[in-house]
C-alpha cells in the first residue's frame, strides 16, 4: 500500500498529539519504519484481529524509537526504548493485540 493510502488516528502519549499511521496489512506491518517514514509527531500503529506475540526487528532503523505493547483495550502492557541499528529483537512480555511505534525524543 501507498505511504499516502494508510489511515490515520489521533492520539495523545505522554500529554503528547501523535497522529499515527495504522498498519493493517501483513506486508506493510512487516516493512514498518523500514519503508514508512515518521517525524516528531507522528507514529504507526500496528493492528491486529486478535493478540499476537510477533517480535520487531529494528536492526535497519537508523533512529531511537519508544515501542508500546497494548492489549485489546489499548492499555499499555509493554515499553521498549530501542537504539538505532539495534541488533536484538524487541519481544513482547506477553500477546499483544497493537503496537506503537514513535520516535525517542525523551517522551518520559
Amino acid at each position: 500500500m501507498n505511504e499516502n493510502e494508510l489511515k490515520q488516528i489521533n492520539c495523545k502519549i505522554n500529554k503528547k498529539e501523535y497522529t499515527l499511521k495504522v498498519l493493517i496489512d501483513k506486508k506493510d506491518k512487516t516493512e514498518g519504519l523500514k519503508k514508512i517514514k515518521i517525524v516528531n509527531n507522528e507514529g504507526l500503529l500496528f493492528f491486529n484481529k486478535e493478540d499476537v506475540n510477533f517480535n520487531f526487528d529494528f536492526s535497519n532503523i537508523p533512529f531511537d524509537c519508544i515501542l508500546y505493547f497494548l492489549d485489546k483495550d489499548c492499555k499499555i502492557i509493554d515499553k521498549h526504548h530501542v537504539k538505532s541499528f539495534q541488533k536484538n529483537s524487541c519481544i513482547p512480555r506477553k500477546k499483544y493485540r497493537y503496537a506503537i511505534e514513535i520516535l525517542d525524543i525523551n517522551e518520559d
